[in-house]
C-alpha cells in the first residue's frame, strides 16, 4: 500500500491520469478487502476522475485524504499486532 500511495502522488506531481487510476484501482481491492468503509468512496472517486482525465484539482484534495486514512488505518493494525 505505500507503494501505491507513491504512486498516486508520483501520478499527481506528474500529472499523469494513467498512473493514478492504475494505483487507485489496487487500492480499491485492498480497501474492499480491509472494510475500510470511511475511504471507499473516495478511492473510488479518484478512480473514476482519473479514469475521465479530469478534475486534477479535485484530484490534488482527495489523494492526501486517501493517504492519511490509510497511515491511520496501518498503524491502527500495527498496534493490533504488539498487544
Amino acid at each position: 500500500t505505500p507503494v501505491l500511495i507513491q504512486q498516486l502522488k508520483e501520478g499527481l506531481q506528474t500529472r499523469n491520469f494513467d498512473a493514478i487510476h492504475s494505483a487507485a484501482h489496487s487500492l480499491k481491492s485492498n480497501i474492499d478487502t480491509l472494510d475500510i468503509t470511511t475511504i471507499k468512496a473516495v478511492v473510488r472517486q479518484i478512480e473514476t476522475l482519473a479514469t475521465e482525465k479530469k478534475g486534477m484539482e479535485e484530484l490534488e484534495l482527495l489523494i492526501p485524504v486517501l493517504e492519511s486514512t490509510l497511515l491511520k488505518v496501518t498503524q491502527q493494525f500495527k498496534a493490533r499486532e504488539i498487544t
